[in-house]
C-alpha cells in the first residue's frame, strides 16, 4: 500500500514523497485494591510529505493507508512553486542503514494478569519497611509502537518498540507524591526502589526551612534534580533556537550528549522519523559547545550533517526537532568521593520550578533535600535555587560516575552534580 501511496504523488507532480505510519497498542491496568480494572487502547496514524524539484514540502495526514484517498489528498494541493534552495528532501536517506538497538521486550505479549499480580504483592511487601507509608494507587501499563517509513528514493524501514510504566502514589502523614518509571523490559520495573525513592522524596519534603549563612555552600545535585536543569538547557542544545555562541556553556567537567541507540532505553531507535540512522551526537564536549541536534529540515538550511533526531510528537506530518535519550556523561569518581568532598552541603533531592524571569531567564525552583556534614546525611531542609539555565552547569566542579534516567519525554539521564551555590538569603541559592 506505501508503494501505491508513494506512486500517486509521483504521478501529480511531486519529485519526492515520502510517507510515515505508527500504529501503538496498548493496556493499562488500575491495581486500586478497591476497584481494579484493565483498559485496552489502540491508536494509528499515517502520514505523508511531498516536495516538489525545489523548495519546501506539503503534506497531510490519513486515518489508514488508502491509496484512493491519498491521490485524491495529492490532485487537491499540489507542488508548492519551486523556492530558493532545494530544501530536505536531498538529505532523505535512500536505503536503510542498519543500527542495532535493543528496545523491544518479546515477553510483551505474556505480561498480563499473574505478572502485574506478582507487581502488586511487590509494592506490598516493600512498604512493610517503611513504617507509616500508605499506598494510594498503583497503575501499570503496557504499549508497543510499531513505525513504519518509505520514501520513493528507496528507503523503506520498520521497527518495534515497547514500554512499560508503573506508577505508585503514596502517602506519609498528610503529603502525598506520585512517582513512577518506565522500561523497556517489564523485567526492567522495579517497584521496591520505586517505593524506597518515593519515601526519601517525602521525607525530603518535610523539611523545615533551611538557615543558611555565608556567601558559598556547596550542592550535590541528586540525579531526579539534576535533570530538571538539563531539561531547561536543553532548548539551546538544538539547532532551530537562537543561542548566544558557541563558546564554553559548562565546566570541563560536563559532557553533555543525545544518543538514539542505546539498548535498552525508553528514548532510542534505529532510526529517526525520517529515517536517518540513530547514533551518539555530543552536544558538549568537556564544557565547549561541539553542535547542535537538528532535523532534515534546519540540517539543510544550516548547511549541516543531520544528527537523526527528526521526531513526529504531536504533529505527524512535519518532524520537528526532538531528542532520544539526552544525558549528562556520567565521570569514573563514585558517589562516596564526592560525598566526602563537602565538609558542609545540601544533597539536593528535588527540584520543581515555580516560575522564570523573561528579562535574564533565571529559573526559581522549590528545593527539598538534605543537609551534608562529613559526608553524612542529616535533617531535611526546604528551600528556593535560583538557576540560569544557560549558564547553570558552568559551575559544575565534579560528577558521579552513577547514571540514572527518567523517561519525561524526552528521556533525560544524570549523574551526581557537586557545585557551589551562591547564597542569595537565609533559604535561597543561586547556582
Amino acid at each position: 500500500m506505501f508503494d501505491a501511496i508513494l506512486a500517486a504523488g509521483r504521478e501529480n507532480g511531486f519529485a519526492v514523497v515520502e510517507v510515515f505510519a505508527e500504529k501503538e497498542e496498548g493496556v493499562h491496568f488500575d491495581l486500586s485494591p478497591l476497584c481494579p480494572s484493565i483498559h485496552r487502547q489502540k491508536t494509528h496514524r499515517l502520514a505523508v510529505r511531498a516536495w516538489a524539484e525545489r523548495g519546501d514540502p506539503v503534506g497531510f495526514s490519513l486515518s489508514t493507508a488508502d491509496a484512493a484517498r491519498a491521490r485524491a489528498q495529492f490532485a487537491r494541493i499540489r507542488p508548492l512553486p519551486p523556492g530558493p534552495g532545494k530544501g530536505a528532501a536531498v538529505h532523505l536517506p535512500a536505503a536503510v542503514r542498519e543500527v542495532r538497538c535493543d528496545i523491544h521486550d518479546p515477553a510483551f505479549e505474556v505480561f498480563a494478569a499473574d505478572p502485574v499480580a506478582e507487581l502488586r504483592s511487590r509494592i506490598s511487601e516493600s512498604l512493610i519497611s517503611f513504617p507509616g507509608l500508605k499506598l494510594v494507587a498503583a497503575r501499570v501499563s503496557k504499549t508497543r509502537q510499531k513505525r513504519y517509513l518509505a520514501n520513493s528514493g528507496g528507503f523503506a524501514g520498520k521497527y518495534r518498540r515497547t514500554r512499560f510504566t508503573l506508577s505508585i502514589t503514596l502517602r506519609l502523614d498528610q503529603r502525598v507524591l506520585e512517582v513512577g518509571e518506565t522500561r523497556v523490559y517489564a523485567s526492567g520495573l522495579d517497584p521496591e526502589n520505586l517505593v524506597a525513592r518515593a519515601h526519601h522524596l517525602l521525607e525530603a519534603q518535610d523539611g523545615g526551612e533551611a538557615s543558611f549563612s555565608g556567601s558559598e555552600l556547596p550542592l550535590l545535585l541528586a540525579p531526579e534534580a539534576a535533570v530538571v536543569l538539563l531539561r531547561a538547557f536543553s532548548r539551546f542544545c538544538r539547532l532551530d533556537l537562537p543561542t548566544e555562541g558557541d563558546r564554553w556553556v559548562a565546566s570541563p567537567a560536563v559532557t553533555i550528549a543525545d544518543h538514539a541507540a542505546l539498548d535498552g532505553q525508553v528514548g532510542s531507535y534505529p532510526f529517526d522519523d525520517e529515517g536517518v540512522p540513530g547514533g551518539e551526537t555530543e552536544i558538549v564536549r568537556k564544557g565547549m559547545m561541539a553542535t547542535r541536534v537538528n532535523n532534515l529540515e534546519t540540517a539543510a538550511s544550516g548547511n549541516r550533517k543531520p544528527t537523526g533526531n527528526g521526531v513526529r510528537r504531536g504533529d505527524p506530518v512535519f518532524p520537528r526537532i526532538g531528542f532520544s535519550n539526552l544525558f549528562i556523561k556520567p565521570s569514573v569518581i563514585p558517589l562516596d568521593r564526592l560525598l566526602s568532598a563537602v565538609p558542609a552541603g545540601v544533597l539536593v533531592s528535588s527540584l520543581r520550578p515555580q516560575a522564570v524571569d523573561p528579562a535574564i531567564g533565571a529559573m526559581t525552583c522549590a528545593a527539598c533535600g538534605f543537609e551534608l556534614a562529613g559526608g553524612e546525611i542529616g535533617r531535611a531542609v526546604r528551600f528556593q535555587l535560583v538557576a540560569v539555565p544557560r549558564t547553570v552547569f558552568l559551575r559544575i566542579e565534579r560528577v558521579s560516575r552513577d547514571l540514572k534516567f527518567f523517561c519525561q519525554d524526552p528521556n533525560l539521564g544524570a549523574p551526581y552534580l557537586l557545585a557551589p551555590a551562591r547564597i542569595l538569603g537565609a533559604a535561597r541559592l543561586q547556582l
